[in-house]
């Protein structure tokens, strides 16, 4: 292998290890940050640095043993439904997130927030946003499906869709449609399942009671 190849090698691994310090989501910091520890551990044993090659095999045991705890961790998940007595927690989640919120529900405005609220909590912590509106008995619209960007990872779209629907005081629901333009919230739909018909993303749902 020439120098040129294993300098090459080596910026790889900087930009791995400086792109995972951008990271808001744990998980991903973790991950991209022990595909960059790799690269250092067998950049550092190929040029025979080999003080670079042991702590980069340590930041990958570590990230490692955190990456298992992550993933063995069992999340408890509960909802809270927004009423006039205790609007200050959603109150709070959107002057805290709405530059954000913004990114994926740019029609956003302030009458939404007459509409039916969710917010989710894991572990205790509130970390979603469901705004919705229903059009029937049997079916709504959703306005707002906000998650932050610590805990994007699919959980809490699947508690609260799958297992947690019933929380939606809906009995006889049977479709959730949502309207989008944003890319990433699309990808986001389909990967719950939502078909998209003409301009609406739709989930049909059977509910038990």
């Amino acid at each position: 292998m020439d120098l040129a190849t294993i300098e090459a090698f080596g910026y790889v691994g900087s930009v791995f290890v400086a792109v995972s310090l951008m990271m808001a989501n744990i998980k991903k910091l973790r991950w991209i940050n022990l595909l960059g520890a790799v690269i250092f551990t067998i950049y550092g044993a190929v040029i025979e640095a080999y003080p670079v090659m042991l702590l980069n095999g340590w930041i990958c045991l570590t990230n490692m043993y955190y990456l298992w705890k992550i993933y063995s961790f069992k999340d408890s998940f509960s909802v809270v439904h927004s009423t006039p007595s205790n609007a200050q927690l959603k109150t709070l989640m959107l002057e805290e997130y709405k530059a954000d919120i913004l990114k994926f529900f740019p029609n956003y405005n302030d009458t939404w927030d007459e509409h039916q609220t969710i917010i989710t909590l894991r572990n205790l912590k509130p970390v979603g946003l469901f705004i919705y509106r229903p059009i029937s008995d049997e079916e709504i619209t959703i306005l707002v499906d906000y998650v932050t960007p610590d805990v994007r990872d699919m959980k809490n779209a699947k508690f609260l869709f799958y297992k947690g629907i019933s929380q939606l005081k809906s009995p006889n629901l049977k479709r959730i449609s949502a309207k989008s333009a944003v890319k990433q919230h699309q990808r986001y739909l389909n990967q719950l399942g939502f078909q998209q018909q003409q301009d609406d993303f739709v989930l049909t749902i059977q509910c038990t009671q």
